[in-house]
């Protein structure tokens, strides 16, 4: 809580929803605790494959039950979570996860590169 300037600002952004819950200015373990839930339910499938089939070299499956949808939702998930947190701990956030492009990089491609 000390990082935050103004205590009014942490009411605004949902404090209570979620971190605090009916604890006040303490964070309330059972929100952690869901979360942790939440990520291990939400990516067992994505563990599960790649601990057999990528972290042990296991042979790959003729066919593959795991989904391409399935893993986005997983790197989702833990987008979130990770932005949920980082903002507790570091109180800043993050916009996008995606990393942004910060310069016009097509402006290469508009002047000539090799002299004749």
């Amino acid at each position: 809580m000390g990082l935050w300037s103004d205590p009014d600002f942490l009411a605004e952004r949902g404090w209570s929803e979620q971190y605090a819950g009916t604890t006040g200015t303490h964070l309330d373990p059972s929100i952690p605790a869901a979360d942790l839930h939440r990520l291990t339910s939400g990516a067992a499938k994505v563990k599960r494959y790649v601990d057999q089939h990528v972290a042990h070299a296991d042979a790959v499956p003729a066919t593959v039950t795991l989904t391409l949808d399935e893993v986005h939702d997983a790197i989702d998930l833990i987008g979130d979570l990770f932005k949920k947190y980082s903002n507790l701990l570091t109180a800043s956030s993050y916009v996008f996860l995606e990393p942004a492009i910060q310069h016009n990089w097509k402006a290469v491609f508009r002047e000539p590169w090799i002299r004749p």
